[in-house]
């Protein structure tokens, strides 16, 4: 199925006059909303996604400069997002960047929860608004919001419909073979216990305990009352681009590819599988109460190019030895390829 450009889709169209116009819109009042995003309203996102609806219908289908547009998506979007949005959409031709008829890329619908289902979580530092829907090329869109001196969408992940996409191609779904490469079998280690999460299974020690986020598909971590780590799904990655998903107020102390956790597994190359081990040492602004504090961790990334996801495993230093985070990221299997001994 061939995806249309933004604004037939949002029903919307260009600006009167050229639609080739440059001029970049009026500065978003994006830095006006609230730095505590635990603080949001329902309405008050709602109110931000209308905004970012009305930007990305201003901006031209033609352009002579790729910065130029790329900067206006930044008014919304994060710089990393707004570089892969434009990648999406525009072509070059002749000189200049155009978005051609049918192209596919990403799509802006704002959240609609009279027609569809719209769940909103926030955190203490972002919000993940996502909406599911019936009938529509995409199952599933899910956006992500963190601050950065000003509300910014920071991920942008849409989940194709399956079922439509088999019947685009005019295959069922019962009907597409079976992967041809037998899955790595999951066994769970002694003292360990099995864990599903974000479309994987892994284990973890059997004295942790677990609080799922249910619209954030990830689990936080116990041992003894005590936060000891968390999952989450980030945007794929490799190590030219991790720096744009790097945290804010956090030191990088070092970086890593872990070839010898999934050594000889199929899914590597099935999956595209990188692991990363990445340690960090996050501190607080200059401004806070307490400028002092610091807290260190170790984040595991299991990325998949196939599946363009980073699925993150995040340990405190302090809390976890190597040897349990290693054994935590070895035993990670993606559910829909398991096979059991």
């Amino acid at each position: 199925m061939e995806d249309q450009p933004v604004w037939k889709e949002t029903g919307s169209t260009h600006p009167a006059g050229d639609p080739s116009v440059d001029d970049p819109s009026a500065d978003a009042p994006s830095a006006g909303y609230p730095s505590e995003l635990s603080a949001w309203s329902d309405d008050l996102v709602y109110q931000f996604m209308a905004e970012v609806d009305e930007l990305v219908r201003s901006i031209p289908a033609e352009t002579d400069s790729r910065d130029t547009v790329i900067s206006q998506y930044e008014q919304y979007f994060s710089s990393e997002l707004s570089g892969r949005i434009f990648d999406s959409l525009y072509v070059e031709r002749d000189g200049r960047w155009v978005i051609p008829e049918g192209d596919g890329g990403y799509l802006f619908i704002p959240p609609d929860p009279e027609r569809n289902q719209v769940s909103i979580l926030r955190g203490e530092d972002f919000i993940v608004v996502e909406e599911t829907y019936d009938d529509w090329m995409y199952s599933k869109v899910r956006f992500t919001i963190r601050h950065d001196g000003k509300p910014l969408i920071t991920e942008w992940i849409m989940d194709p419909d399956d079922a439509a996409e088999g019947a685009e191609s005019g295959q069922a779904e019962d009907d597409k073979p079976a992967a041809a490469v037998q899955a790595t079998p999951f066994i769970v280690p002694e003292g360990y216990m099995t864990v599903s999460a974000s479309g994987l299974q892994f284990a973890v020690p059997n004295g942790w305990t677990m609080e799922k986020i249910e619209l954030a598909d990830s689990l936080i971590f116990y041992e003894n009352g005590e936060k000891v780590g968390e999952t989450d799904v980030w945007a794929w990655f490799d190590e030219e681009t991790w720096m744009n998903y790097k945290p804010n107020h956090s030191e990088q102390t070092e970086f890593a590819e872990r070839t010898d956790l999934w050594a000889g597994f199929p899914e590597l190359e099935l999956m595209d599988v990188r692991i990363y081990r990445i340690g960090l040492i996050h501190t607080k602004p200059a401004a806070s109460l307490d400028p002092d504090w610091k807290y260190e961790d170790v984040r595991w990334y299991v990325a998949s190019g196939k599946l363009e996801r980073s699925y993150g495993f995040f340990f405190a230093r302090e809390l976890v030895d190597e040897t349990t985070m290693e054994t935590i990221v070895a035993s990670v299997r993606f559910q829909h390829l398991i096979s059991n001994p």
